[in-house]
């Protein structure tokens, strides 16, 4: 199921995509300042995609969140509180 984006969440993306276009074009011509600006916010997604993929790991690793209590256990719920 999708996420509900409004129409003004549409702009924000259509309005940054088209000035990481044009810095992308600028970089290409050989402008050192665009050049700078593709290269972080490109070694900033990778960084994102590094972590998501650290994080995906260690919760496929991690063991279950689900706690199990034997019925012998000396601590209850009544000592919790």
């Amino acid at each position: 199921m999708l996420p509900r984006f409004t129409l003004r969440t549409a702009f924000i993306l259509l309005t940054a995509g088209s000035l990481l276009a044009l810095t992308l074009a600028e970089a290409v011509r050989g402008q050192a300042w665009a050049v700078g600006v593709v290269t972080a916010v490109a070694g900033a997604g990778f960084v994102m995609l590094v972590h998501a993929a650290v994080y995906r790991l260690t919760r496929l690793m991690a063991p279950s969140a689900v706690v199990t209590r034997r019925a012998d256990s000396p601590h209850t719920a009544e000592d919790a509180g």
